[in-house]
């Protein structure tokens, strides 16, 4: 079937195996994905990705995730879907999920591709955590040596940064801290189970390896308050106590990303834009309800005429309306997974009822 396929497309035989074994999946393992192609809510692309993410589960396991991100499809991304399922593989065979983990660590290496024009790559794989403190320290570097006598771009000062800290011809600068939020239950911190543990700007990762990086004494953990109901943030545990200081660092933790729909650039890397600009004569306050997480770029597209950024105080919907017309709507992420009260007072996946239950602001 394969053989035919590539023929019949002008594809290569590779390529022909990943779409038979695509379509195999849809038929078999995800039937409702392949109905939302059908419906026009997501394409191929999109299916890819969650074929992908489902590929190691049983058949029974595939299709409780195919229910689970049902109807949470339209209008997400491909990148938004595929983190959907993963975290569904996740909470569906956490066992699994958590031995092949444990076997990826395994895998980690280092690789030098060489380009052309006298340039190479230099490529890490490596445990999740660990790579995003490197990225933390190497970028918090690179903001603190962009001054205005600078002219290297923040692209070229952190592969510069890089490369001085694996030479020893740096040692960092005083303040330019590898600070990464793990939100871990607290079930789970205990040891009592090993699931709902999430690294920020990653997804899902083991309790055993949550408990890990809360072990080492060279981490950096902050804790982060959800309510038990809804998953979304109350509160940030700190020792600082500056009311700006402490506002700022709730606000990334709530948001979590850019807020501009499709922008997965990290709180901690963006900038806390004030929607309502008091010193503009938009009566605008510093306060949570006021305050919105935007990547360099949108922030400063927030600006350009013909676009529009409104933000709902209430629900905290962010709606972005492009000089087309279409608008767009983000709302913060929960960071545990929401639950709903049943009629009879007690409480049960949001995943059982059939569809996500969205957090307040």
């Amino acid at each position: 079937m394969a053989d035919e396929v590539a023929l019949e497309l002008c594809l290569s035989k590779q390529a022909a195996d990943g779409l038979v074994s695509t379509v195999e999946a849809l038929i078999t393992r995800l039937p409702k994905l392949l109905a939302a192609m059908e419906n026009g809510e997501i394409d191929l692309r999109t299916a890819n990705k969650v074929c992908e993410v489902t590929a190691t589960l049983s058949d029974e396991q595939a299709r409780e995730v195919d229910k689970r991100i049902a109807r949470r499809l339209a209008g997400k991304d491909p990148e938004k879907v595929r983190r959907m399922a993963r975290d569904a593989v996740c909470a569906i065979d956490p066992d699994g999920y958590a031995e092949r983990a444990k076997k990826r660590r395994k895998d980690r290496r280092l690789e030098l591709i060489h380009a052309d024009e006298g340039m190479a790559s230099l490529w890490a794989y490596l445990p999740a955590e660990i790579a995003g403190a490197i990225y933390a320290r190497v970028d918090g570097i690179a903001r603190k040596l962009k001054t205005k006598e600078e002219d290297r771009t923040l692209d070229q000062l952190r592969v510069d940064v890089l490369a001085d800290l694996a030479l020893g011809k740096h040692e960092g600068l005083p303040g330019a801290l590898a600070q990464i939020y793990v939100h871990v239950p607290i079930d789970a911190a205990l040891g009592i189970t090993n699931t709902g543990c999430v690294l920020e700007g990653h997804g899902p990762i083991p309790g055993e390896t949550a408990r890990e990086i809360m072990a080492n004494p060279s981490s950096v953990w902050r804790k982060v308050t959800c309510d038990p109901v809804s998953g979304a943030v109350l509160d940030v545990g700190r020792t600082r106590y500056r009311p700006p200081a402490a506002l700022d660092e709730f606000v990334r933790v709530r948001d979590r990303t850019c807020r501009a729909p499709g922008c997965r650039r990290p709180a901690q890397r963006s900038d806390v834009d004030h929607h309502r600009d008091f010193r503009r004569g938009k009566n605008g306050h510093t306060a949570k309800q006021n305050l919105t997480c935007l990547c360099r770029r949108h922030h400063r597209l927030k600006d350009v005429d013909g676009w529009t950024f409104n933000l709902n105080e209430t629900t905290g919907e962010l709606t972005v309306t492009p000089p087309a017309g279409r608008a767009h709507t983000t709302r913060p992420e929960p960071i545990l997974k929401p639950a709903v009260e049943k009629s009879n007072g007690s409480i049960k996946d949001d995943q059982q009822q059939g569809g996500a239950q969205e957090p307040p602001y």
